[in-house]
């Protein structure tokens, strides 16, 4: 739990990124977890990149809090994030393109919103 909180905070503290910029590409948030599971794994990893992958994850959720998702309080961040990396990897010949898909994609049938 203590890194996913440094690299969330590590990713915050990056400048001139902003994730509400432009989606990231599919290919880019894959990458991105590799360095996330290496360093997580405790191997020598990017722990930029990774914090990149976590703080993305994070931006897309709460983007789509409350309209396209509706995640409980008492769900970890750190629950979310093992969900959205096992979609991805069970997802590797998924349609290429905007990476929050994939995010989406990992948290719908969950955490879908009553509306």
């Amino acid at each position: 739990m203590r890194s996913v909180l440094f690299f969330s905070l590590l990713f915050v503290l990056l400048p001139g990124v902003a994730v509400g910029a432009q989606p990231m590409r599919d290919q880019e948030i894959r990458e991105y977890l590799g360095e996330y599971l290496k360093v997580q794994g405790g191997y020598e990893g990017n722990a930029t990149e990774a914090g990149m992958f976590l703080g993305y994850v994070r931006g897309v959720l709460d983007a789509l809090e409350g309209t396209a998702l509706c995640i409980p309080d008492n769900a970890s961040m750190e629950s979310l994030i093992q969900r959205v990396v096992r979609y991805i990897h069970s997802h590797p010949h998924s349609p290429r393109g905007d990476s929050r898909m994939l995010v989406f994609g990992a948290l719908r049938d969950q955490y879908p919103c009553g509306h």
